[in-house]
């Protein structure tokens, strides 16, 4: 099958369907481009059903362990969940990683880091 007839293929699907088949050729290019995939496997474990398509970009929600053995998140989930994000073709035409943090940029804040009195999530009124 050739890669047009793919796309084509590709055309007809649902926005679900489509998200699905994004995120298995992510997991498939990572595990073709990556030279140890076993060693960064353990490192973070996605979120189910957090991925969203920005343009370019592909966001996970995702749990990481740090590495330190005596580190709680060997022993359970991992730190977080952070936000990174996903693009294709970067360096050498690998995949490029970026960390957005607790809060993709231009989301909503969540509940918890509002306080009702105007104080934000540090304590200093806010003017």
């Amino acid at each position: 099958m050739s890669l047009t007839q793919v796309k084509q293929l590709a055309g007809r699907l649902s926005l679900k369907d489509l998200r699905a088949l994004g995120d298995w050729i992510h997991d498939r290019l990572d595990s073709v481009e990556d030279p140890a995939p076993a060693k960064r496997a353990g490192r973070r474990e996605v979120v189910p059903g957090t991925s969203r398509q920005s343009g370019e970009w592909t966001y996970r929600l995702e749990y990481v362990r740090c590495g330190t053995k005596t580190c709680k998140c060997s022993r359970g989930q991992g730190h977080g969940p952070y936000w990174y994000g996903y693009q294709a073709g970067g360096r050498r035409g690998k995949t490029v990683s970026k960390y957005f943090g607790k809060q993709l940029p231009g989301a909503e804040p969540a509940a918890a880091d509002r306080k009702s009195d105007g104080r934000s999530a540090g304590g200093r009124k806010r003017v």
